[in-house]
């Protein structure tokens, strides 16, 4: 039950027991900071029923949330870390997601710590997401989402494949930067993905960002995109998706590298 709509909020707030009596048998509660004041009750149903596990309390707000649960469930609640962490291992050696970490080379001063998660089988990410056809897909609001997981998911396998680990990371897009730097040892190439089918100036701000962050350490760029024309220019290759070769763009570099203060030149 998510507190986030609000019919349901409002439901948990005027007659906190008609939903704690509705699941007889648990429920999962998400975003349950927006009902903080009502955890009283869950006090009294826990003690009444002393089952383990009958309410599980999520949230996005995590301070807000853990210091209502410190004052009003004491000694009641457990904290479901290291069930996550087990969880997404077995996950991760299922192929199933994908931890991608961030980028280490600090070229701006700026330190994104966390990795980032991909679901890497796009076939269940479409299904769990309800979307059926492929007219539902072009229209959804993940589109752009599953676009660049099924990218990442075939660089990834292109260097498992070829028995080597993989070499790409992510960056925080804060400052126009990119979506994913792939790491060549001496030298970095940048990648943009882009599910949409129209192609101009603004999509490749970031890629002229990342060089002259990377300087002399950037080579080609690439941006891959949904549409089916090929542009190869002096410091950036855009491919459409059909082009995309996963082998090419996460294998051996080039020699030649690209200028850092050359300037990118697209028309839509």
């Amino acid at each position: 039950m998510s507190l986030e709509d609000l019919d349901p909020r409002e439901f948990a707030e005027n007659d906190p027991r008609g939903v704690l009596n509705q699941f007889s048998e648990g429920v999962i509660l998400d975003e349950a900071q927006r009902c903080l004041a009502r955890f009283s009750y869950l006090q009294t149903r826990v003690d009444d029923r002393q089952r383990p596990g009958d309410f599980i309390l999520t949230g996005s707000q995590q301070f807000g949330l853990l210091l209502s649960i410190t004052q009003r469930l004491a000694g009641r609640a457990a904290f479901t870390h290291n069930t996550a962490k087990a969880w997404i291992s077995a996950l991760e050696a299922s192929y199933i997601v994908h931890l991608l970490p961030p980028h280490h080379r600090n070229f701006d001063k700026r330190l994104v710590k966390p990795p980032k998660l991909y679901f890497l089988d796009t076939g269940l990410a479409t299904w769990l997401l309800g979307i059926q056809n492929i007219g539902q897909l072009a229209t959804h609001v993940q589109r752009g989402a599953l676009f660049e997981t099924w990218i990442i998911n075939e660089l990834l396998k292109a260097r498992y494949n070829a028995g080597e680990a993989s070499n790409l990371y992510w960056r925080d897009r804060s400052v126009h930067e990119v979506d994913l730097p792939i790491d060549h040892g001496a030298c970095l190439s940048p990648l943009e993905i882009k599910s949409g089918q129209t192609i101009n100036r603004d999509c490749c701000k970031g890629l002229d960002f990342w060089r002259k962050l990377a300087g002399n350490s950037a080579i080609r760029a690439w941006l891959i995109y949904g549409r089916d024309s090929k542009q190869i220019r002096s410091d950036i290759t855009v491919l459409p998706w059909q082009d995309f070769n996963p082998v090419q763009i996460v294998g051996p570099p080039p020699d030649t590298r690209i200028a850092p203060n050359s300037s990118t030149e697209l028309t839509s």
